[in-house]
């Protein structure tokens, strides 16, 4: 018997002292057989909050290490070109 296993979106997790909203999860099948996820999220730290932005990933552990790239990235830009141009580059 075939089993069905669902999650149903939003969930919120926490990644790098930051929430992430994971709001949608699309399965996808490729020609070789592989199965990719098309997941939108959207980061929420205590200095600023991203706009909702789309990662393809393998598996949860991919989509963590992506999210912490992206955590990574934008807190880099804040510490190099500060506030405001992160308020400006998330919104």
């Amino acid at each position: 018997m075939d089993t069905l296993q669902i999650t149903v979106p939003p969930v919120t997790t926490k990644v790098s002292n930051c929430l992430v909203d994971i709001l949608e999860v699309l399965k996808s099948e490729l020609i070789s057989g592989d199965t990719w996820y098309h997941v939108v999220v959207k980061v929420r730290c205590p200095d600023f909050q991203s706009r909702v932005f789309c990662l393809d990933v393998k598996d949860i552990n991919d989509l963590k290490h992506k999210v912490e790239v992206e955590i990574a990235k934008i807190r880099m830009l804040k510490f190099v070109l500060g506030n405001d141009y992160i308020r400006e580059v998330v919104r």
